[in-house]
């Protein structure tokens, strides 16, 4: 499978997840984090794994380099375990995504709360929302009532840059996982950012999302950190 990154379809995903990183958006701010232009939301290259089947995690995605608008890049699939698969995402011979630990089988009993809450970010999901998010990854008219976990997995994104915006933190989206326990649906849901960890150059950060009181999602990030 091949796409070609367009703006037009990374920005709708954008708004239609709520991440408002202007290095999306705009060439200038990109610059001034050393990006040749804009570059397209990490989450967005990995949602075009998503389809008709019930995603119930990933073991861990990786986004080793940037995409640019009009990149061209391919989506392999390899085989994984027993109901799991593996994805790279490859653009001029370098890999820009790599997904491992697709699985789709029964919901995970939910994690652990977390230790050291820093952080609680609220929005809200709305049809016309995940309407958007599937058109952004070229599925025109959606798929019936599917709901798409990727598009869940997707809020991550602004809810990290909520708790920069608010802590200081500021950095590259680098690694993610995560675990889906119940079904979504529209409405309210927040999500808790906290037990902060740094390696190096990496911030990890655990995430956990509820919804009408019970945890639909847990997962971690990896923040890859920017003196800007």
């Amino acid at each position: 499978m091949g796409v070609i990154a367009s703006s037009s379809n990374w920005i709708d995903y954008a708004n239609a997840v709520g991440d408002f990183n202007k290095a999306h958006r705009k060439d200038t701010v990109a610059q001034e984090y050393g990006l040749d232009s804009k570059i397209a939301p990490g989450m967005w290259l990995a949602s075009h794994i998503q389809g008709k089947e019930k995603i119930s995690g990933v073991k861990q995605i990786k986004f080793p380099e940037v995409v640019h608008e009009w990149d061209y890049f391919e989506i392999t699939n390899t085989n994984g375990k027993p109901k799991e698969r593996n994805y790279k995402f490859n653009c001029e011979g370098k890999k820009v995504c790599e997904i491992t630990g697709v699985a789709f089988r029964d919901y995970d009993s939910p994690a652990g709360d977390l230790e050291d809450v820093l952080h609680e970010y609220k929005t809200e999901i709305r049809q016309n929302q995940i309407n958007n998010y599937w058109k952004s990854i070229g599925h025109l008219k959606g798929n019936g009532k599917t709901l798409p976990n990727m598009y869940l997995a997707s809020l991550f994104a602004p809810a990290l840059l909520d708790f920069g915006e608010k802590t200081g933190l500021t950095g590259f989206h680098a690694t993610q996982n995560f675990q889906i326990h119940k079904d979504y649906s529209e409405g309210k849901i927040n999500f808790l950012i906290g037990d902060r960890k740094d390696r190096g150059p990496l911030s990890f950060l655990k995430l956990r999302g509820y919804q009408n009181g019970d945890m639909v999602i847990s997962g971690g990030a990896g923040i890859l950190l920017s003196d800007m």
